[in-house]
């Protein structure tokens, strides 16, 4: 079993910021070396690479902040089985893809879905006020990528929007680790 490396604050903040500076350019540089047809086999294979990029950026971002039992196995199911969700929820009926993120932080912050329930039980109203903020974080990184891609287009835009995104999801990721703590 592989288990979480513990990290003093100041080390997995730079961890962190590492992992988010990483996946900025490499969505970039997917960017960058994009065809010009998005339907082309070539472009798909490019968003196959991003989508695995981003999933590998935000189980490693779980994992630096994860207590000491969790199971990276475990954790990267609930990660892209939450991902899997949001992408569907986005497909069928984006506005409450928000939720579905939210809902689906509490999974995994909470080891599955009893975990997730022991924080609703037992802190209830931190639960509900940070599901709204990781709301308001998705909107807020929604808002980031329109308006990156309205004003500032290509790589560079590209990586100014990972990077918000990256920044938005460490917060939210660290403060759902620090309730699921809170309800043990």
């Amino acid at each position: 079993m592989i288990t979480p490396v513990r990290l003093s604050a100041a080390r997995r903040a730079a961890a962190l910021a590492v992992i988010v500076l990483v996946n900025a350019v490499v969505q970039a540089l997917l960017v960058a070396i994009a065809p010009p047809l998005p339907l082309s086999t070539g472009a798909l294979i490019l968003s196959a690479v991003s989508a695995v990029a981003l999933a590998a950026a935000v189980v490693a971002c779980w994992w630096i902040v994860a207590p000491a039992d969790t199971k990276l196995r475990a954790m990267t199911g609930l990660v892209i089985v939450t991902g899997v969700a949001a992408a569907v929820t986005a497909i069928l009926f984006a506005p409450v893809v928000p939720l579905v993120v939210g809902l689906g932080c509490a999974v995994i912050a909470g080891n599955g879905p009893r975990g997730a329930l022991a924080i609703v039980r037992r802190e209830t109203l931190r639960w509900a006020l940070l599901t709204v903020a990781t709301m308001l974080a998705v909107l807020l990184g929604w808002a980031a990528a329109l308006l990156t891609g309205l004003f500032i287009t290509g790589p560079v835009a590209s990586a100014l929007t990972w990077l918000i995104a990256g920044l938005l999801a460490a917060l939210v990721i660290y403060s759902w680790v620090r309730l699921a703590r809170r309800a043990r």
